[in-house]
Parts: structure tokens; sequence; C-alpha cells
């Protein structure tokens, strides 16, 4: 059951339970994990300075840049958290640097330990 002051309330609360109850159940019936705190977008910004390497046009330019603009999310991440955002980038592409073999590419930002951001 549930209460409140406004309809427009009631009505947001519904859908931030529907939602929340929706995840609960996909995370059940899928039983895989995608990594969080601005992993994905890490990597795919080592993957693409990685490839820009072996562009020798101005096309490495854009690349450059858009994986330059990947790295703003988990830089947010770290921001919203009260992190030191260069750090927390530059310690994850570290992470990333070191590649598939070591599963670092599942690095993301920890927001919730703040003796451990990683």
């Amino acid at each position: 059951m549930l209460r409140g002051g406004a309809q427009q309330f009631m009505e947001e609360t519904h859908r931030s339970l529907h939602d929340a109850i929706m995840v609960v159940k996909r995370a059940r019936q899928h039983h895989t994990v995608v990594a969080g705190g601005g992993a994905i977008e890490m990597e795919l910004s080592r993957f693409l300075r990685e490839y820009s390497k072996t562009i020798k046009s101005k096309v490495q330019l854009i690349i450059n840049a858009y994986a330059q603009a990947l790295e703003v999310i988990p830089r947010q991440l770290a921001q919203n958290a009260g992190f030191d955002s260069t750090d927390v980038v530059n310690e994850l592409r570290a992470k990333h640097a070191q590649g598939m073999s070591s599963c670092q590419c599942y690095a993301g930002l920890l927001v919730y330990r703040t003796r451990d951001r990683l």
C-alpha cells in the first residue's frame, strides 16, 4: 500500500517501485552482469585510443576526441562522489591499460567505499 500527499507524488512513487521490481526481475532472469562505475566507457576509450594509433589521417583526431569524450562519464561520477576526478580517471586508465589478461577491463569507480575508490 502506498500513501502520499499528492497524486503526482503517488504516481512517481508507483513508477519508482515498479522500476525497482522490474530490475530485480531482470537480474533473476539474466545471469550476466555489466560492469558499472564508468568501466565500459574507460574500456571503450582505451580501445579507441589504441585503434587511432593505426590510422594515419585526420580521422585519428576525431577518434581520439571521441575516446576523450567517453571519459567524461567516469570523471563526472568521481566528481559527484567527491573524489579528485583527475586522479580517479588516471587510475582507471592505468588499470584498463593492463588489459583483458588481468581482468582489469571491469575496473570502475566504486563510490560507496571512500578508502578504496577502484
